[in-house]
């Protein structure tokens, strides 16, 4: 007889499928599913993933790589460029089948929340996923970049040094909290200048 499957951790939210071909869509479905997520959505547009939001305040954005990367940020930046606080907001998350160190860094510097090695061991993605909700996160915004706050210190090791001075002005930094039943709560919105020593180094 075999063992019965054990019952996916319920994720009060809804998943959108942002896979860009047909196995990459599969594949974020199974994931979703196994996920446990309330309700899942192929990506269409922003404005439907904002009408999406009033009816379940928190949606995870779900895409695979390697994919057309250009694409993939393309959609990113459409994202993060939201009217809607809850969809700019949005935690995003990406599926990834061995992961070289130079695929993480890509996946890092267009602003993903989470990246998961697949394959997943069943039952374990939605606890790993509501790691997104219901604590206080950190974001910066440059002009160039709105996202998880730790593309700052990859910088500093990763990048030549034209890059690390283009990220030593000012910035915004936004610490807030998703709830999936209220959306997004800002606990801080401000503006970081660096100090003359800091100016000076870069």
């Amino acid at each position: 007889m075999r063992p019965a499957r054990a019952s996916p951790v319920s994720i009060n939210a809804c998943a959108i499928n942002s896979g860009m071909d047909d196995g990459a869509v599969k594949l974020v479905d199974e994931m979703s599913r196994d996920a446990g997520f309330e309700l899942l959505r192929p990506f269409t547009t922003i404005e439907a993933a904002e009408r999406q939001a009033k009816f379940t305040p928190i949606c995870f954005f779900l895409f695979t790589y390697p994919e057309e990367m250009t694409a993939t940020a393309a959609r990113i930046r459409e994202i993060r460029r939201a009217r809607e606080r809850r969809i700019r907001f949005a935690p995003l998350v990406c599926f990834i089948d061995k992961p070289s160190r130079a695929d993480i860094i890509a996946c890092i510097m267009v602003g993903f929340d989470d990246i998961l090695t697949v394959p997943i061991a069943t039952g374990s993605l939605g606890p790993r996923l509501k790691f997104q909700l219901a604590r206080p996160i950190t974001y910066f915004e440059t002009t160039d970049y709105f996202g998880p706050d730790r593309r700052r210190h990859l910088l500093k090791s990763e990048e030549p040094k034209g890059e690390r001075r283009r990220e030593s002005g000012s910035f915004k930094r936004y610490e807030f909290v998703r709830n999936s039943m209220s959306g997004i709560q800002i606990l801080r919105d401000e503006v970081v200048r660096p100090t003359a020593a800091q100016a000076a180094a870069s």
